[in-house]
C-alpha cells in the first residue's frame, strides 16, 4: 500500500502575503491516518517557485567567478552567503526568471546554458521547489562593465565575485571570519566541487597506473585507456590499486599523491588539483570535468557550453572521458619535452574545468 494525501486545511493567518501554513492528513504504507505541518508559497503562478542561478563570469586573463551573494536573513537572525536567486513571475520560464534575477541582485547580464528538473527545497517542512539554472556572463560585454544592482525596497545585498577553483575555501573564510551562515544549497555545490575534482583525480591515476601497467607511459596512452569506459567502470579496489601504484615515469609523485588521497582541500591554498594547476601550460576552458559531453571548443580561448539541453552534470562520463583524451593528446606535443612534463598534465587534464578559463586566458 502507498502513502497518499487525504485531505489538507488552510490554517494560514490573513495577514501574511508571502506563505500560508497547511495541516495535511496523510496515510502511511499500513494505512495509518497520520497528520503532517506545513508552509507553502502563496506566489506560486506555475508548477515552480523560482530559480537559483549559478552564473560563470568570463573574462579574459582573468579566471571564472561566480557572484556569491551576502544578506541578513530575519529568520536566522543573522547574514547569509547565497546564490543568486528569486520568484518566477506569471509566464516567465526558468531561464528568463534567472536572467532577470541575476541583472536585477548583482548587475550583470547573462544568457541561460543549462536549466535542471524541478527539485524540492525543503521537503520535510514545505512544498516550495525550484529549478538551478546555470547562466554565461560574458564579463568582456559592454553591458558588464560598471554594473549596477536594480534592488527593489527592502533588498539589500552585497555582491561577492568569487574564483570558481577556490569557492569551498571562500565560504570556510568567510564564515570564520564574520560568523555568517551559508544557504546549503551553495554549501552543497562548493563541496561537490571539491569532490568531483578529487573524483577526477581517482579516475586519471587509474587510467595511468594501467597504461604504466600495460607498459605504455606516455600520456596519451593512459587518456586512451581512461577513454575507453567511464569513472563508473573503476572499481573501489582498481582505485585503491591506481594509488598504490607506480605512475607514469617521471609523474610528479609528491603532487599526485595529494591528488589522490585529497590533501589539502580545505587548505589555504584550496586543493591540491588547484594549485598544480595554477602554475601549469595553458588548458581550454570547458574540459570533461566540468562539461560532460561537451567537447572542449577549438582553440581553447572560448568558454565550453553548447546547446543548453546537451550539458551534463559534472561527472567523468565516457563521451567526457573521450573529451579528456583528446584534451591530453593535443596539449602532449607541446608539452612532452620532459617526463615531468608528462606527469603535470596527465593531472592537469582533470582541473581544466575548474581553473580552465585563467589558464586560457593566460595564453590569450
Amino acid at each position: 500500500m502507498a502513502s497518499r494525501v487525504v485531505s489538507v486545511e488552510d490554517c494560514g493567518h490573513p495577514d501574511f502575503r508571502w506563505i500560508t501554513l497547511k495541516r495535511i492528513h496523510w496515510e502511511d504504507p499500513h494505512g495509518r491516518q497520520r497528520l503532517w505541518e506545513s508552509a507553502e508559497r502563496t506566489t506560486r503562478r506555475g508548477d515552480v517557485d523560482g530559480v537559483a542561478i549559478l552564473a560563470k563570469i568570463l573574462r579574459r586573463s582573468q579566471p571564472a567567478l561566480l557572484p556569491v551573494l551576502k544578506q541578513y536573513r530575519p529568520p536566522i537572525a543573522n547574514y547569509c552567503l547565497e546564490l543568486p536567486a528569486g520568484l518566477i513571475d506569471a509566464g516567465e520560464t526558468a531561464a528568463e526568471a534567472a536572467v532577470r534575477e541575476l541583472r536585477e541582485e548583482t548587475g550583470y547580464t547573462g544568457r541561460a546554458v543549462d536549466v535542471t528538473p524541478i527539485c524540492a527545497s525543503d521537503p520535510g517542512m514545505s512544498n516550495a521547489n525550484m529549478r538551478y539554472v546555470v547562466l554565461e556572463v560574458d564579463g568582456d560585454a559592454p553591458e558588464n562593465q560598471d554594473v549596477r544592482q536594480q534592488l527593489e525596497d527592502g533588498e539589500f545585498i552585497q555582491v561577492e565575485l568569487v574564483p570558481w577553483a577556490s569557492l569551498l575555501q571562500h565560504i570556510q573564510a568567510e564564515m570564520e571570519a564574520t560568523g555568517c551562515s551559508v544557504d546549503a544549497r551553495l554549501l552543497s555545490y562548493a563541496w561537490g566541487l571539491e569532490h568531483a575534482k578529487e573524483a577526477a583525480a581517482l579516475a586519471v591515476a587509474a587510467a595511468a597506473a594501467a597504461a604504466s601497467a600495460e607498459g605504455r607511459g606516455t600520456v596519451a596512452a593512459a587518456a586512451a585507456a581512461f577513454s575507453a569506459g567511464s569513472s563508473a567502470a573503476i572499481s573501489v579496489p582498481q582505485q585503491q590499486q591506481a594509488q598504490q601504484a607506480q605512475l607514469p615515469a617521471g609523474t610528479d609523485t609528491t603532487a599526485s599523491l595529494l591528488l589522490q588521497s585529497g590533501q589539502g582541500r580545505s587548505g589555504s591554498r584550496g586543493s591540491a588539483l588547484e594549485s598544480d594547476a595554477s602554475t601549469g601550460p595553458p588548458l581550454p576552458f570547458g574540459s570533461p570535468v566540468m562539461c560532460a559531453g561537451v567537447p572542449p571548443p577549438a582553440g581553447g580561448s572560448s568558454a565550453g557550453g553548447g546547446d543548453a539541453s546537451a550539458a551534463q552534470p559534472p561527472g567523468m562520463a565516457a563521451d567526457a572521458a573521450q573529451s579528456l583524451a583528446a584534451l591530453v593528446a593535443a596539449r602532449e606535443q607541446s608539452f612532452s619535452a620532459s617526463t615531468e612534463g608528462q606527469g603535470c598534465c596527465l593531472l592537469l587534464a582533470a582541473t581544466g574545468g575548474v581553473g580552465g578559463r585563467a589558464a586560457a586566458s593566460r595564453s590569450s
